[in-house]
């Protein structure tokens, strides 16, 4: 039985309300070996959803391809209070994340979202995600937003994206993420030369804001466009891209509000 896609929010370049682009975004990857997998996931909804806890889940990841023993949740929060009081919750507890023994590192990395794209809508648009961390040279940021503004409105229309963010600590970077009906259609996507398929494959995955990334080629080719052309332009202006880091997720898609692993297979919340 096939399942639905959900449609995703739209687009349109415009800023958002104040109250949407005070929305803010936490990445927390947690590291395990991989034979804890299974025992690593299991606190997590429990963590996430305890009376105390701050925020909401939006997707729980574990990943295929790149650093393996990784599980990634995504939360967000209504304003950058909220994030701290649930920052601090986890660095004043013996076991964050209900994983306890079974973690051997814990990062959290806060985010703001681009001020004109949405909040993280969730429901059916995986169930293979791909996970994208760019870092950009001090400064570059302005323009790598002004080129997503003039770019993204037009190919999130045929390749919806998850979320788009910038980083609040740490190196200058931005995050994307973005859904796969199949790993099957990604090596398609990717595969595809024929200007004529643009309907479909408008947009590669990647439009970093810079086109002498340091990615992986084999995952990071895509077919271009002239939208994805102003957006690594306007990055190349301000500032390349010094580093990337890829990671595509499991497939195996999970109900909402549900954080599992399983043995070879990736599962997550599908966000949006």
């Amino acid at each position: 039985m096939q399942t639905t896609r959900t449609r995703p929010a739209p687009i349109t370049g415009d800023d958002l309300d104040r109250e949407q682009q005070n929305i803010r975004y936490e990445i927390a990857t947690l590291a395990f070996h991989l034979l804890d997998a299974e025992q690593a996931a299991a606190g997590v909804l429990p963590w996430v959803e305890a009376p105390d806890a701050h925020g909401r889940l939006l997707g729980c990841w574990e990943t295929e391809n790149g650093s393996l023993g990784r599980l990634t949740v995504l939360r967000a929060f209504r304003d950058d209070a909220e994030l701290a009081r649930e920052r601090m919750r986890a660095r004043g507890s013996r076991h964050p994340f209900g994983a306890g023994e079974h973690l051997t590192d814990l990062t959290q990395q806060s985010f703001a979202p681009f001020p004109f794209v949405p909040p993280v809508r969730t429901g059916a648009f995986g169930p293979v995600y791909e996970i994208r961390d760019y870092h950009l040279r001090p400064g570059g940021l302005p323009a790598t937003l002004a080129g997503w503004r003039r770019a993204l409105p037009a190919r999130h229309r045929v390749d919806p994206l998850t979320v788009v963010m910038y980083a609040l600590d740490g190196p200058d970077r931005i995050v994307q993420i973005w859904p796969f009906e199949s790993l099957d259609e990604r090596v398609a996507l990717r595969r595809t030369p024929d200007p004529l398929h643009r309907r479909r494959v408008a947009t590669p995955r990647r439009p970093g804001p810079h086109p002498r990334s340091h990615l992986d080629h084999r995952l990071a080719h895509r077919v271009l466009t002239a939208d994805v052309r102003r957006l690594r332009d306007a990055g190349e202006r301000a500032g390349a891209t010094v580093t990337a880091e890829v990671r595509l997720s499991g497939r195996g898609p999970a109900r909402a509000g549900s954080c599992r692993t399983a043995p070879s297979r990736g599962a997550g919340v599908r966000p949006r």
